[in-house]
Parts: C-alpha cells; sequence; structure tokens
C-alpha cells in the first residue's frame, strides 16, 4: 500500500496485478478496502483494455518451464 501511496503522490496511476499466491489471500480484503478508500476500482483485463508496460528496473528474469 506504501508504494501505491508513492505512485499516488507522484501523479501516477497505479497498476496492480493481483497473481494466485496463498499469501494474498489474508491481506486481500485490507488491499481491495484500501484501494476503493483511494477511489479506484477493480476490474478484469480484456482484449478492450490498453495494454500498460511495466520497465524491470534490473528485476526481469527470463523463465523456461520445466518440460521434462
Amino acid at each position: 500500500m506504501e508504494r501505491i501511496e508513492h505512485m499516488i503522490d507522484a501523479g501516477e496511476a497505479p497498476v496492480i496485478l493481483l497473481h494466485d499466491r496463498p499469501e494474498l489471500i489474508d491481506y486481500l480484503p485490507e488491499l481491495l478496502r484500501f484501494i476503493e478508500t483511494k477511489g479506484y476500482k477493480t476490474g478484469v483485463l480484456t482484449d478492450e483494455v490498453q495494454p500498460v508496460t511495466f520497465h524491470c528496473e534490473g528485476r526481469c528474469r527470463s523463465y523456461v518451464a520445466d518440460e521434462g
């Protein structure tokens, strides 16, 4: 939530991706309430949604699924 606040303060519109992780389940209600208090709404990404490009800033890694 601090990172979201920082983006809002910097005038950026935050894009929050929620991945399937067990630890997210406990945190999700708090995060959704926080997002709502900031006036944002949740939605589902569809083909009609304009893509957003994220910059890695040194965090990107290649991933190859184990085929064996």
